[in-house]
């Protein structure tokens, strides 16, 4: 299955969970939708640091996947190209996790583009 780190009280966020938080703030300062914000956060961060992926094989695939969004996303302004291009990339995650049989993240990325759809 998948191993999941507990949090012990009251633990601070941890490192991925900021700087989601700091690109949907940025975002949603740009005049951006809440939902394009945090789907384009999850396409720039795509994993949880409180969960590790079960095959580290796919893991280095979909951070360098998640990187080439990175560099495609900063060249659009228009937030709907934006949120089209984060769904593109979290079906590829998604598929990638599939894949390598993680059903923590395949389930997080499925449930994120039901969402969003």
């Amino acid at each position: 299955m998948f191993r999941k780190r507990k949090r012990v009280g009251n633990a601070r966020p941890s490192r991925t969970e900021l700087h989601r938080a700091a690109a949907v703030r940025e975002f949603t300062d740009r005049g951006w939708p809440q939902s394009t914000a945090a789907l384009t956060a999850l396409a720039m961060h795509p994993f949880d640091d409180g969960v590790e992926p079960v095959n580290g094989s796919w893991e280095d695939r979909t951070r360098r996947a998640s990187m080439a969004f990175w560099m495609q996303m900063r060249l659009l302004e228009n937030p709907e190209s934006v949120a089209s291009l984060a769904r593109h990339a979290l079906t590829g995650y998604r598929e990638t996790a599939i894949a390598a049989g993680d059903p923590y993240y395949a389930r997080r990325y499925d449930t994120t583009l039901e969402q969003s759809a």
